[in-house]
């Protein structure tokens, strides 16, 4: 008996989540809650602004829970997002399987495949979720990484060490453009990587075109000579360091949302010519 309780229990539980009005309830919260944090935002941007460069638990830990009273949407919007993400789970869950029971009737196989398509873009737009949530999580967004020819710097969360061989210009001599004349046209900034067993990895970079190096990515924000003169300055080249685990899975649930979409148009354009050569039957 108090099993038959429990599982009875945990029916009204499953179908609780699987209804689609408990969809546009969260829905309606989310907008409710981003119309509010809109405000909010644009009257305090400077606690969202250490995002960009901490993780998000270590920033729910101190700016997120220190000025509650500007910050509460945000922990809102999290919160929602987790049940839309668990009703959405849940209600695909069960129409997957409710299609998966039925398989095997009719001979429209292509048909019966085709209303996968929806909960193959439900699935994707999870993954999606998912690998934001691993980039803001266990992802690195290292800030303001400045590097000389005189120093080292350590990659943040692993053992390389970083250090700047030099800097190349190709500078614009032409007259057409007054005002670009001795500014660099591109740029080839040379970084030596060091492992802990002492080998070297040499890496070039410029302004967008980032170097790859085992899962990190390295950006230039600001270097120096950027201007061709006289004057001999210090070479230096400021860094923004990152490592984004969720980029594969943001990718593949790209892919899974395109195919489920364009499976969808093909779904709807079957029934749109069945409709036709129905009605054009005498």
């Amino acid at each position: 008996m108090a099993g038959a309780a429990a599982m009875k229990v945990l029916g009204a539980i499953w179908r609780f989540w699987a209804r689609a009005d408990l969809t546009v309830a969260i829905l309606l919260a989310l907008v409710a809650d981003l119309y509010a944090g809109f405000f909010i935002f644009r009257a305090d941007p400077s606690l969202f602004g250490p995002l960009n460069r901490l993780k998000l638990w270590d920033w729910l830990q101190t700016y997120g829970c220190s000025h509650l009273e500007q910050t509460w949407w945000f922990l809102a919007f999290l919160i929602l997002l987790g049940l839309l993400v668990l009703n959405t789970l849940v209600c695909t869950t069960q129409r997957v399987t409710g299609l998966v029971r039925q398989s095997g009737r009719g001979k429209d196989r292509l048909g019966y495949m085709l209303r996968f398509s929806p909960h193959v873009m439900h699935l994707a737009f999870i993954i999606i979720l998912g690998s934001h949530l691993a980039t803001f999580t266990v992802g690195v967004n290292d800030q303001n990484n400045i590097l000389t020819q005189d120093s080292e710097l350590a990659i943040p969360g692993s053992p390389y060490r970083m250090r700047l061989l030099g800097i190349e210009n190709d500078f614009y001599e032409g007259e057409r453009l007054a005002f670009y004349r001795n500014r660099p046209l591109s740029q080839r900034i040379k970084l030596a990587i060091k492992g802990p067993d002492g080998d070297e990895t040499i890496k070039e970079l410029g302004i967008l075109e980032p170097a790859w190096f085992r899962g990190y990515s390295l950006h230039i924000k600001k270097y120096r000579p950027d201007y061709q003169s006289k004057r001999k300055r210090s070479p230096y080249v400021n860094l923004i360091i990152r490592k984004d685990p969720g980029i594969r899975l943001f990718a593949a649930g790209s892919m899974l949302f395109v195919l489920g979409l364009l499976a969808y148009f093909w779904q709807a354009l079957r029934q749109d010519a069945g409709t036709n050569k129905s009605v054009e039957k005498p």
